[in-house]
C-alpha cells in the first residue's frame, strides 16, 4: 500500500483520508465513543478546483489551487465542527489556518484541522485496514475472544470455572455449617490447662472437630451456636422484624466467625 496515497473510506459518508490520518481518526473515534462529525475529509482535484473558484469569487473560504496540491487532497485535512481541540492536539490533529487580523496572528479557520504523524501520541496503536471490493476501509474492533491467544483463552475459561466452583463449595459450605448450628453440632466447652496455664481454656467442638477460642471470638461464636433455625447469619438488618439484632451478624462478624469455624481440626486421639 505504498507509493501513490491510499484513500481509505473513514466511514458514516465523512468521506476518505490517507492511510495514517484515517487510522489515527479511528483512534479519536473511539476515545470519543462516537463518530467524530466531518463536514469534509479529503478531497479530489475536481472538489479542490470548486473550492479555488469560490474562494477567487469571494476571497473566503481560504483555498489554494488545486496543482498545488492543498493538504485536503493529500487526504491529511479535515474540517469539523465538533471540536475537542486538547483530543484532537493528542492524536496530532492541528488547527493550521492562521492570519494576521488587525496586527495579530489570529485562527480564521477553527474547523479546520491538519494531520502531523509525527506529533500523534497515538500513532503506536495498532487499527487494522480491511479492503472490500477495493474500497479500504476501517476494520471492525474485534471482540475480545477473537484478539486473545489460545493459551489467554483457557486461561481465563480455568480462572471462571475455578471462581464458580469456590462460590458452589461456599455456599455448600455456609449451608452445611448452618445447619449444624442449628440442631446443636456444636458446643463451646471449657478445658482444663496445664500447671503452667490451667485456665479453663474455651474451645468449639462440632462436626468439623474443634478448634481453641480466643476471648475475643467467644461472644461471636457463642451468638452462632446459640442462634435458631429462623436467623439468617448475614447481613445484619437491625430493622428485621423477625429477630433480633443479637441473633444476626454484620458482614465483619461473620467473617470473624467463618474464620473460627474454618481451623476447625479432628480432635486429637492420645
Amino acid at each position: 500500500m505504498g507509493g501513490a496515497i491510499t484513500k481509505v473510506d473513514i466511514g458514516h459518508g465523512r468521506g476518505w483520508l490517507e492511510e495514517q490520518a484515517a487510522k489515527s481518526q479511528a483512534r479519536i473515534d473511539r476515545a470519543l465513543g462516537h463518530p467524530q462529525q466531518i463536514t469534509e475529509a479529503g478531497r479530489s482535484w475536481e472538489q479542490q478546483n470548486a473550492h479555488w473558484l469560490t474562494f477567487q469569487k469571494y476571497g473566503k473560504p481560504i483555498a489554494l489551487h488545486p496543482d498545488t496540491p492543498s493538504v485536503h487532497q493529500k487526504g491529511r485535512a479535515k474540517d469539523t465542527d465538533e471540536r475537542d481541540v486538547a483530543l484532537m492536539n493528542d492524536h496530532g490533529w492541528f488547527q493550521t489556518v492562521y492570519r494576521v487580523v488587525n496586527g495579530k496572528r489570529t485562527l480564521v479557520e477553527p474547523w479546520h484541522f491538519e494531520y502531523d504523524p509525527a506529533r500523534d501520541n497515538h500513532r503506536h496503536e495498532v487499527v487494522e485496514l480491511v479492503n472490500d471490493n477495493g474500497t479500504w476501509r476501517i476494520a471492525p474492533d474485534k471482540e475480545w475472544d477473537e484478539m486473545a491467544t489460545q493459551k489467554e483463552m483457557e486461561a481465563a475459561f480455568r480462572k471462571v470455572v475455578a471462581e464458580e466452583v469456590v462460590k458452589v463449595v461456599a455456599a455448600e459450605v455456609a449451608k452445611a455449617v448452618k445447619q449444624n448450628a442449628r440442631s446443636g453440632a456444636y458446643k463451646i466447652v471449657g478445658v482444663q490447662g496445664p500447671p503452667s496455664n490451667p485456665g479453663p481454656h474455651m474451645k468449639l467442638t462440632g462436626p468439623e472437630g474443634e478448634t481453641q477460642l480466643a476471648p475475643s471470638e467467644m461472644h461471636l461464636v457463642r451468638r452462632h451456636v446459640q442462634a435458631t433455625p429462623y436467623v439468617s447469619d448475614t447481613p445484619w438488618d437491625p430493622k428485621s422484624k423477625f429477630v433480633t439484632g443479637e441473633e444476626l451478624f454484620t458482614p465483619d462478624e461473620w467473617a470473624i466467625v467463618s474464620k473460627v469455624l474454618a481451623r476447625m481440626k479432628p480432635a486429637k486421639v492420645s
